[in-house]
């Protein structure tokens, strides 16, 4: 679980930045250089969503200067790994569900990427060359995306007592690791007068955002140049995504919601709206954030680049007298899009009155991810009220009378099991109505990803994180030093360009 850090408050110049930022809609479109890294460390661990991302990045970002590294590098190579489904009749899916028998599990296929540019793979030193070429080739009145998509884990701490490292994460490229701080010097001859974002979405990605500091080491001082990143989980977390799932609607990640709200479009090719919460015409990259924390149902906990450096500069030890803070103080000091992750997600996780960052806060500290007792809220998120009522009636009852029908079902040892199941098969399927109910449960559940109690975590914490991030606006905007003041406002103006834009 994430550790809370202290949060932070905006200076009033800081905030006419941001406005700044935000509002320059105007201005013509800025040449776009992208470089893609995607893949696995091995063709075991390069399921088909990863490429899909890629896939997805690259045609959001067609026209401009695309570069994209993609596993060992081989377009003939049958890297991928995907889900080959079974053929399954819903009635027997039903069955299975109501007997609390697993469904029949895909089988694994190897496919060969269909990425239209492969460039490289993901090596280490081939990353490294890449960047160290995109630094190079920038020119002023362009902007730059380098986005990452795939596997990352933590770092190792040296010396006889050496602990994980959350600071210092890693990029799992093909043959090898991608440490932050080996990521560092690749971006030190950055252009100053080119903006750089920075997407990842591997586990334990968040320790990419220590990049705001020279060579990625806090007592080296800020990076002077205008860049930010966002990210899918903190350092200390891993993110989902990594699936071989092969049907993208049922996608449920970063890139899935915050490229579709940049953008506009999602990635089966959907309009996407619903992210202009300050409602000036345009979509800024916090916006899209903010659109993902209250979309993506899943285990990630996002982060960017301002997060970091707020709880990094006015974080205190042991800050936890913060969370007593009433939540109207909290959200007058929060801007649009915080106040719609904070509002939004007090509805989805049923929160109320002025003491819910407390009770939030509580109900974390006792969290137990194997408790099940939240799956009604948040085992079938693809239902509305009445059908969860709608399926729940349907449920027992089916599974009431199919016990009785057939007692033979109730033991798998049975002899007369299998052919029991034959005549369950044909008895539900005089039940439509019934079995067409359950079996959009059944659906929805399985979108979740099992993940039912690490999703409502999640959510928690994005609450926590947000409500955390705004009383150290407020901590900024009373006690912060100029420098400090001017620090943020650069990094929330970087983070408020939509860089496809």
């Amino acid at each position: 679980m994430s550790s809370f850090s202290p949060l932070f408050r905006v200076s009033l110049f800081s905030l006419v930045l941001i406005s700044c930022a935000q509002s320059q809609t105007a201005s013509p479109k800025a040449s776009l250089r992208t470089l893609i890294i995607s893949g696995g460390p091995s063709a075991d661990y390069n399921q088909y969503a990863i490429e899909s991302n890629a896939r997805y990045v690259e045609k959001l970002t067609t026209g401009g200067n695309q570069r994209v590294l993609f596993a060992n590098g081989n377009r003939n190579s049958r890297t991928i790994s995907t889900y080959k489904e079974p053929v399954i009749e819903r009635e027997l899916a039903v069955l299975l569900w109501i007997l609390d028998e697993d469904s029949p599990y895909p089988s694994i296929e190897m496919k060969a990427p269909t990425l239209k540019r492969l460039d490289g793979s993901t090596a280490p030193k081939t990353i490294i060359r890449e960047v160290e070429s995109l630094a190079k080739n920038a020119k002023a009145g362009e902007r730059a995306l380098l986005y990452f998509t795939g596997h990352g884990g933590e770092g190792e701490k040296k010396g006889l007592f050496g602990s994980k490292d959350y600071d210092n994460t890693n990029y799992n490229g093909w043959g090898g690791d991608l440490s932050m701080q080996s990521l560092a010097p690749a971006l030190q001859k950055w252009p100053a007068n080119v903006p750089l974002t920075l997407v990842m979405v591997q586990c334990h990605s968040g320790g990419f955002a220590n990049l705001i500091w020279k060579d990625g080491d806090t007592k080296k001082g800020i990076w002077p140049r205008d860049f930010c990143g966002f990210f899918a989980a903190t350092g200390d977390r891993m993110s989902s995504g990594c699936t071989s799932e092969v049907d993208e609607r049922d996608y449920q990640d970063f890139t899935t919601h915050f490229f579709a709200a940049l953008s506009g479009v999602s990635r089966d090719g959907r309009p996407i709206s619903g992210a202009d919460y300050d409602r000036n015409g345009a979509v800024s990259g916090l916006e899209a954030f903010a659109y993902t924390n209250l979309n993506d149902h899943s285990i990630d906990v996002p982060m960017c680049t301002s997060d970091l450096y707020l709880r990094r500069t006015l974080g205190e030890k042991d800050d936890n007298g913060w969370m007593q803070t009433p939540y109207s103080a909290i959200l007058n000091e929060a801007a649009p899009w915080q106040k719609a992750i904070l509002n939004g997600l007090s509805r989805e996780l049923k929160l109320s009155g002025d003491k819910r960052i407390g009770t939030v806060y509580n109900a974390l500290k006792n969290f137990d991810s194997d408790d099940d007792e939240s799956d009604d809220d948040y085992g079938y998120s693809g239902l509305s009220d009445d059908e969860r009522d709608e399926f729940t009636r349907h449920f027992y009852n089916l599974k009431a009378d199919v016990k009785r029908r057939f007692p033979a079902l109730k033991s798998k040892k049975s002899p007369n099991n299998a052919a029991s199941k034959t005549k369950a098969i044909a008895y539900l399927k005089t039940r439509p109505a019934e079995v067409a109910s359950v079996y959009k449960a059944y659906q929805s559940y399985q979108s979740d990803g099992g993940e039912t109690s690490e999703v409502r975590e999640a959510k928690l914490l994005r609450f926590l994180r947000t409500s955390y991030t705004i009383a150290l606006q407020k901590r900024l905007k009373e006690k912060g030093t100029a420098e400090q003041k001017a620090t943020f406002a650069r990094l929330r103006t970087s983070e408020s360009r939509n860089f496809l834009k």
